[in-house]
């Protein structure tokens, strides 16, 4: 699949309202509540409120070795609009399943922007 074609479902599948398109890696699932102080529901909508407020996605073919033999892209957002992170807060997210139909999308890292 090329990179825009796969770029265009990651949106799809994160703006999806529902269950089982936007997963979660566990590990991320505590830190991510203890930091921001949102429950995970409230979290995914403010995620798509941002990128359906303008907030870019960014994708990058996937370099780091444990990695790159699974993925071919990763994807990451800076949401800028938390008061609490002077320069934001770093999500990224990875493709599980690219099916245009029924795309999974796992957030996999999310934590204060630095530099």
């Amino acid at each position: 699949m090329d990179a825009e074609t796969e770029y265009q479902i990651i949106i799809d599948a994160i703006l999806r309202k529902g269950t089982g398109y936007l997963i979660w890696k566990g590990s991320i699932r505590e830190r991510l509540v203890k930091e921001t102080g949102m429950s995970l529901r409230v979290f995914e909508e403010y995620i798509r409120s941002c990128l359906r407020g303008g907030n870019k996605l960014h994708q990058k073919p996937e370099e780091r070795d444990d990695w790159k033999d699974q993925y071919e892209f990763i994807y990451w957002m800076i949401i800028t609009l938390f008061d609490r992170f002077k320069k934001g807060y770093f999500v990224e997210f990875r493709c599980e399943d690219d099916e245009p139909d029924s795309p999974v999308v796992m957030i996999v890292s999310g934590h204060e922007q630095i530099g």
